[in-house]
């Protein structure tokens, strides 16, 4: 028996457009989208947005998702389906989704409420819309209930606004290559004292080139001080850049925090909780601060000690393990302060061009790892470590 399917619940403030297949012979009867009560997407959507449905009258709901900028609709306007069943649909006729433009202009994001539904992610694609796939609400689906209504939650419990149509906000003017990469004019006050005129680029990078991290730093860390002298490099065009370079060179040095007490550790590691006791080879700080917040984290220890769950107390650990003096942990807790100072400030922090702290962060990072072995870090190292941590990450 050829079907056809319900209009659309939309409105000019829905967002999110939620698509099934074809409703329900229950559905198609009552003339209301989700009517089979075997189907649990009233108790899903209600999860997801923090609203409970139960007991609600039809309209009701519909009122709720309005409120919510939640829509309903299907993918198709007509199909070939004996009984309910999505595996029995054929001969398929796509809705006009043209429609949603005028009807629902805000709608930026098109859900799919199961794999049936997915045939028409191309023309939704084409016609400009971000599309994601949801576990199917069908009362068939329930073998991993938990993971259903988790992945629910994280594409529909938060809906952005349109801001930039609810205020009439335009798109900022769009420069050409030149223009985007004139000098920025702040920049362009700091001159060499010498001639009197802005450095070159080239000059820049023969400064950083020389500021190194020796081959026993793992390239992560690598990589994220690489981050920071790029950033330093192409302040030229953007002043705020000085700022996000040091930024990043804390972050560094917090992430080599990290990483040298990791390497401190036997190889695997007994990491033992309240209720859990198990070995890891060569776990990341991150990995470890998982188990931490997703178990008891008070009961957690690694190799016999508490978890040491902030870069403060992780350096503790690494100076009762002589791994560092008193006075590298009076510096790196320097840098550390810095980097929370610097995140916590109500408006931009301005500052000048100087490569004195990407010079002092490579000599606390280097100094960690000083004296250490290739085979006692269990990190990852650089492959060419006669430079930057790879061919890539040399200013060029």
């Amino acid at each position: 028996m050829r079907k056809s399917g319900l209009a659309p619940v939309v409105d000019e403030n829905t967002e999110i457009l939620i698509l099934g297949t074809l409703p329900s012979d229950k559905s198609l009867a009552a003339g209301q989208y989700y009517a089979n009560p075997n189907n649990d997407f009233w108790k899903l959507i209600g999860a997801a947005i923090g609203e409970s449905m139960v007991g609600l009258s039809y309209e009701d709901k519909l009122g709720v998702l309005k409120a919510n900028r939640v829509g309903l609709w299907d993918a198709f306007h007509t199909a070939f389906r004996p009984g309910s069943m999505d595996a029995n649909i054929t001969e398929t006729e796509l809705n006009d989704f043209t429609v949603l433009k005028d009807a629902a202009p805000r709608i930026t994001l098109v859900c799919f409420n199961g794999k049936g539904a997915a045939d028409a992610q191309e023309a939704l694609v084409h016609l400009g819309y971000q599309t994601v796939l949801l576990p199917s609400s069908s009362g068939a689906n329930r073998a991993d209930q938990a993971g259903q209504l988790a992945r629910w939650k994280a594409v529909i419990g938060f809906t952005p606004t349109d801001f930039n149509s609810k205020y009439g906000l335009t798109p900022e003017a769009i420069l050409d290559d030149a223009e985007c990469l004139s000098p920025d004019k702040l920049s362009s006050l700091f001159v060499r004292v010498a001639t009197g005129e802005t450095p070159s680029l080239r000059d820049v990078q023969s400064i950083l080139s020389s500021i190194l991290l020796i081959p026993q730093v793992p390239n992560s860390v690598k990589r994220t001080f690489h981050t920071a002298k790029r950033l330093y490099l192409f302040g030229r065009f953007e002043h705020g850049f000085y700022t996000a370079s040091q930024h990043y060179a804390f972050l560094a040095t917090e992430a080599a925090i990290f990483s040298r007490w990791t390497a401190s550790l036997p190889d695997p590691v007994n990491v033992k909780g309240k209720n859990f006791s198990q070995q890891m080879r060569s776990p990341t700080h991150g990995q470890l601060a998982e188990l931490f917040y997703a178990k008891d984290g008070r009961s957690v220890t690694v190799d016999g000690l508490p978890f040491p769950n902030s870069p403060t107390k992780v350096l503790t650990r690494l100076r009762e393990g002589q791994i560092v003096d008193e006075r590298t942990e009076k510096k790196l807790l320097a840098v550390i302060d810095l980097r929370n100072v610097q995140s916590h400030h109500e408006t931009t922090t301005v500052l000048p061009p100087s490569t004195r702290t990407l010079s002092i962060v490579a000599e606390l990072i280097n100094t960690l790892f000083d004296g250490l072995s290739r085979t006692e870090n269990h990190s990852d190292f650089c492959t060419n470590c006669t430079g930057l941590a790879s061919p890539t990450d040399r200013m060029s």
